[in-house]
């Protein structure tokens, strides 16, 4: 049983598997191992409330959706959220219908 320490407590409920295991470095000395662990799973408004609530107060890991269909990618943090979108017009979209949701740096960031 996962206990209050654990980064993953809040995705066990989902039935994650392990999907793939990667290195994000070239340097041992440095390098970050990552075991990502994956499901579907069906969008539901109010659904996932719990989840990103920690995901934002980092009571929770590393988690993202991605959307089967189109390839785009939802990844909330403690900041806010990353959108990777699989087109430059529903970029172009977003930006425009969420302007004032986006940071005033000139990079966006």
């Amino acid at each position: 049983m996962a206990d209050a320490h654990d980064p993953f407590a809040a995705t066990r409920q989902f039935d994650l598997k392990p999907a793939f295991e990667f290195s994000d470095g070239d340097d041992d000395d440095v390098s970050v191992g990552w075991r990502v662990h994956a499901g579907q799973t069906r969008w539901t408004d109010g659904g996932f409330d719990e989840l990103l609530t920690s995901v934002a107060e980092e009571r929770a890991g590393p988690t993202l959706w991605m959307s089967e269909a189109t390839g785009s990618i939802f990844a909330p943090y403690d900041g806010g959220v990353d959108l990777f979108l699989a087109k430059p017009e529903e970029v172009a979209s977003l930006k425009a219908k969420y302007r004032d949701w986006l940071s005033s740096h000139p990079e966006g960031l």
